[in-house]
């Protein structure tokens, strides 16, 4: 699930980490041909253009897979409150609508798939530990979450994991 205020950022850090993955192969393939045989590194390059091709088809198919949610009115309004309550995410003297949008948002589409007897995982995947929490997200996200069927993971590589990748 992708909002559309967050589409075009979620698409820069997508591309930011295929440049790093591509400058890391680059170094991996270099240090292969200094310390290498020629015949090894024939070997060497081509599992690290499999691992890059690998690793750069993620991205892709998650957004293949993800779905743009329009703004909905109601959860706008819960959003309001939230922000205004100083409830998780928001805190006081902070204007952070964004996060409370996302949340009420996500915790909508939580509800109505959890409704639909949804059995695939419903990960939140987010580094922003200040506003949600480090391993654990802050209360009450923390019950909100666990009722609408929504797993809290604090960084990409844990979701990967989880999913098993």
């Amino acid at each position: 699930m992708v909002f559309s205020q967050v589409n075009d950022e979620v698409q820069r850090n997508l591309e930011a980490e295929q440049r790093r993955l591509k400058e890391h192969t680059l170094t991996l393939r270099n240090t292969g041909c200094a310390v290498l045989s020629r015949t090894e590194v024939g070997a060497w390059n081509r599992a690290i253009q499999s691992i890059e091709d690998t690793l750069s088809s993620f991205p892709q198919t998650w957004i293949d897979s993800s779905h743009l949610v329009s703004p909905d009115p109601t959860c706008m309004s819960r959003a309001q409150v939230r922000l205004a309550s100083n409830i998780a995410p928001a805190k006081r003297g902070s204007n952070n609508i964004g996060d409370c949008l996302i949340v009420e948002h996500l915790l909508e589409m939580g509800r109505l798939l959890k409704a639909d007897a949804f059995m695939q995982p419903f990960l939140f995947v987010s580094s922003n530990a200040k506003d949600f929490g480090r391993a654990v997200l802050k209360t009450p996200l923390d019950t909100e979450f666990q009722s609408a069927g929504i797993d809290y993971l604090p960084h990409i590589e844990a979701a990967m994991m989880q999913l098993g990748f």
